[in-house]
């Protein structure tokens, strides 16, 4: 079972070990370099709005990331959308997107 909260600057480090290529980061985020580091999530944030993380209940690990942008009006963009390794087909991603369709809804 997952849970999700707002992103802490200590879960950097872990989400920049998601992406496992280039090409798997360039679909995260056009703008990052690989390999990712906190520096980048951090500068991408200057535009972005309900950085969330989904955490492992049981472990407490991270298990996935995205952030909103580009509000205007009634709408909003989901960016940076991620997935640790660990957690792919394991149904975090499912619970990421409804978690931040739910934020961009109260926004």
């Amino acid at each position: 079972m997952y849970t999700h909260r707002a992103l802490s600057t200590m879960d950097l480090t872990d989400i920049c070990g998601f992406p496992q290529t280039e090409q798997e980061l360039l679909y995260v985020g056009p703008g990052f370099r690989f390999p990712l580091t906190p520096e980048q999530i951090s500068h991408s944030l200057m535009n972005r709005f309900e950085p969330t993380v989904v955490i492992e209940e049981d472990s407490g690990q991270i298990a996935a990331y995205a952030n909103l942008y580009n509000r205007s009006g009634h709408a909003c963009w989901l960016g940076n959308v991620i997935v640790s390794p660990s957690h792919r087909g394991r149904g975090a991603g499912e619970f990421l997107l409804h978690a931040m369709m739910h934020k961009a809804k109260e926004n």
